[in-house]
């Protein structure tokens, strides 16, 4: 056959077609894929160090999340994310109302926690946040209306141990 652009074309469009049905194959979780056919990211199935079921996403080799069913009810309710491959934030659904009570920040080593904070009433919005400010202290506010406004700030200065401890359950 005589190779012309037409042809060569054709043979592009041909290997696109084939190149597309492998990933579209290797994409659908229903066909035993994993991976999404518009890029290289995507999940698998993990067990947490703590036996709860979830997935994990990663882009190429780094992690960039997990979801968790941390209370047994077929639900995910734990959610962490990563920058860089290193845990930056994680995100709580304690009442299993579809909504966040309970969100922590780390640092980029993820050794320091920087803030945490809880919707200890589950309205939907946090009523206690404790955060690290200047020279390793702390400010804890907390909402005791519901209001939006914080109705009592304290300043603390004590051991990091004991902060980043704090359950806030």
């Amino acid at each position: 056959m005589k190779r012309t652009i037409r042809n060569d074309w054709l043979d592009a469009i041909r290997m696109l077609g084939v190149a597309a049905v492998v990933l579209a194959v290797w994409g659908d979780p229903s066909l035993g894929g994993q991976f999404g056919a518009r890029s290289m990211a995507g999940w698998f199935s993990v067990t947490s160090e703590q036996g709860w079921p979830g997935r994990r996403y990663v882009d190429g080799n780094t992690v960039f999340a997990e979801e968790f069913d941390s209370s047994g009810d077929g639900k995910i309710d734990l959610w962490r994310f990563y920058r860089r491959g290193v845990l930056s934030s994680e995100e709580r659904d304690l009442n299993g109302d579809g909504k966040i009570d309970y969100v922590t920040r780390w640092d980029s080593s993820a050794r320091t926690l920087l803030s945490m904070a809880r919707d200890t009433m589950f309205r939907g919005m946090n009523n206690l946040e404790i955060d690290v400010v200047e020279g390793g202290n702390w400010q804890i506010r907390e909402d005791r209306n519901g209001d939006g406004v914080a109705d009592r700030i304290l300043l603390a200065s004590g051991p990091y141990d004991f902060f980043s401890s704090l359950a806030l359950d």
